[in-house]
């Protein structure tokens, strides 16, 4: 990992990108394929390696330190799209721009 980065994610979607991005960089480090015979070697030994990165010391504390937002993205934008609504409202309450 690129040290600590403490960037925030706003919705599920992005912090799951970073997420697996972690995780394939991660799996980058560990030893190549040897004596794999077959394609179906090679999957079984692509998901040990997904198991070990998704399970390792380094993919826990990331995920300590960015908890997985509760929002999708859609959900955040008509979250956006209500206080916008809420504000014009209150906005036309008053009377409007000077």
């Amino acid at each position: 990992m690129k040290g600590k980065e403490t960037a925030t994610y706003l919705f599920r979607e992005q912090w799951e990108e970073a997420r697996e991005t972690l995780v394939q960089e991660i799996i980058k480090t560990y030893p190549p394929k040897i004596g794999a015979r077959s394609y179906f070697e090679v999957s079984r030994q692509d998901e040990a390696y997904y198991k070990c990165a998704t399970e390792s010391r380094e993919m826990r504390e990331w995920e300590m330190l960015h908890p997985r937002p509760k929002t999708t993205r859609d959900q955040l934008i008509v979250q956006l799209a209500n206080r916008v609504a809420v504000l014009e409202a209150a906005l036309a309450e008053k009377g409007g721009v000077r």
